[in-house]
């Protein structure tokens, strides 16, 4: 049932492209009306954060996007990145983000319920984003992985595959606390994705403590999407808290 971890980031990476073909199951800027954006709207205006907090969001945010910008400027070419992934050369002004809208993302109350307008992103300048993350998390550099997807998390919280892979940033860090409360949120954002699920099982089988993961299968199992999933996952829970999957 554990999955492997480059497995997991393949396979936010295959939910992402499916915006080229207009894929209802995944996009990277959801409609105005869509339960996901009207529920972190919401939640932004309900959020009140201490100054401490916000200067401590400013900058982890800032760092990741300098770690993102610095990759991006060492991968392109004449000012422009090119990557397999990407349905089109970018040129560096589609990955520049201003400081100003950076520090508005820090703060929730301020930064009104559209993150991905607020810093003038496309969906392929995010799919690139999230590419150059991809490979700060393939080199190690967890860290910059972290806060890039942090950063990712800020600008569109409403797309699940940046929780999933804030919570495998965190996992390969062995924070399981912060890992367990992305992969959380990214069932939140998303609870027809069985990804999260997956994870969270295999974080219960390294630290050896499965009560969380086995309620929210639990509060999950009616979920027409991943019921076949979970079902499968719940049979195979004694075997896995044997150690034997």
């Amino acid at each position: 049932m554990p999955s492997d971890i480059r497995d997991d980031m393949d396979l936010i990476l295959r939910q992402l492209e499916q915006t080229r073909t207009g894929s209802p199951q995944m996009s990277l800027q959801p409609s105005v009306t869509s339960p996901a954006r009207q529920k972190a709207a919401v939640n932004k205006k309900m959020i009140e954060l201490d100054p401490e907090t916000i200067e401590k969001n400013k900058a982890t945010i800032r760092e990741g996007y300098q770690a993102l910008f610095e990759e991006i400027q060492k991968l392109s070419k004449e000012s422009t990145l090119t990557l397999e992934d990407l349905s089109e050369p970018l040129p560096l002004s589609a990955f520049t983000i201003k400081d100003e809208a950076l520090a508005l993302l820090a703060d929730p109350s301020k930064g009104g319920d559209n993150g991905i307008t607020l810093v003038g992103c496309s969906e392929q300048s995010l799919l690139g984003f999230y590419l150059i993350a991809k490979k700060l998390y393939d080199d190690k550099m967890l860290d910059e992985t972290v806060n890039a997807f942090i950063l990712l998390t800020h600008i569109a919280p409403e797309v699940s595959p940046f929780w999933l892979g804030l919570g495998l940033a965190y996992e390969a860090k062995q924070d399981w606390i912060e890992a367990g409360r992305a992969l959380q949120k990214a069932i939140e954002v998303n609870p027809t994705d069985f990804a999260p699920f997956r994870v969270l099982i295999r974080i219960a089988a390294e630290i050896h403590d499965f009560d969380t993961v086995i309620k929210l299968l639990e509060q999950h199992k009616e979920s027409e999407a991943i019921k076949e999933d979970v079902a499968t996952a719940l049979e195979c829970m004694p075997q896995i808290i044997k150690g034997g999957l």
